[in-house]
């Protein structure tokens, strides 16, 4: 997660053990809170997607699925000087978000790699649920963000993707969904956690296609 301006450096590498302790109760915390949607609760947006009854419409409960929280994954947080400009990176080989000890107080940063590991589960375990949480977290913020589809096309945008995101993991329009709504429920400006528009604002050709 790349940063223009770095913080100052907090703590020393004798503190690091203490401090990605804290970091890792703080991402459980953060899940809670937060991430009920990507770890496929009933009470989320998703619970009409789990709930089912019999023939009789009388109800029955929640459909099971597969555990896509950290815990379960074996997904740890860990302090790790980066590459200069980097601010975290999720490393799906080893199930880790790294984050430079620079920002291990930005709890933007620790938000954007959580978004990556999510969704890298969630591909792996519950890929067809993929869709339906993209549906429904634009259906939600479309209500509250009046210009969410230009918001999502310049995010989507092959030249945006190509040259900002290129290679550096998941950046799609689930992932900035749900970065929209974690900044939404924290009041951080749009943004914050997703690093969404360019140093230079980028200018789209609208075009209108006809049918054959």
């Amino acid at each position: 997660m790349p940063r223009e301006k770095q913080q100052a450096a907090k703590g020393k590498p004798s503190a690091w053990a203490e401090r990605e302790k804290a970091l890792n109760s703080q991402a459980l915390e953060y899940e809670e809170a937060y991430f009920e949607d990507f770890t496929l609760e009933p009470n989320s947006i998703l619970g009409e997607f789990l709930y089912f009854t019999n023939k009789d419409d009388n109800a029955l409960g929640y459909y099971s699925m597969p555990h896509i929280d950290l815990r379960s994954n074996n997904i740890k947080v860990k302090i790790t000087v980066m590459e200069k400009g980097v601010a975290g990176r999720f490393d799906h080989d080893n199930r880790v978000i790294d984050v430079d000890p620079k920002y291990a107080d930005d709890i933007a940063v620790i938000l954007h790699e959580m978004i990556h590991a999510y969704i890298f589960v969630l591909k792996r375990k519950c890929d067809f649920m993929y869709e339906n949480l993209l549906l429904m977290l634009y259906e939600d913020l479309s209500g509250k963000i009046p210009d969410l589809r230009e918001r999502i096309t310049k995010h989507g945008h092959a030249m945006y993707q190509n040259n900002v995101f290129r290679g550096d993991g998941d950046h799609g329009i689930l992932f900035y969904l749900k970065c929209l709504d974690l900044e939404l429920r924290l009041n951080l400006p749009f943004g914050k956690i997703s690093l969404l528009y360019p140093a230079k604002k980028m200018r789209f050709k609208k075009r209108v296609y006809s049918g054959a």
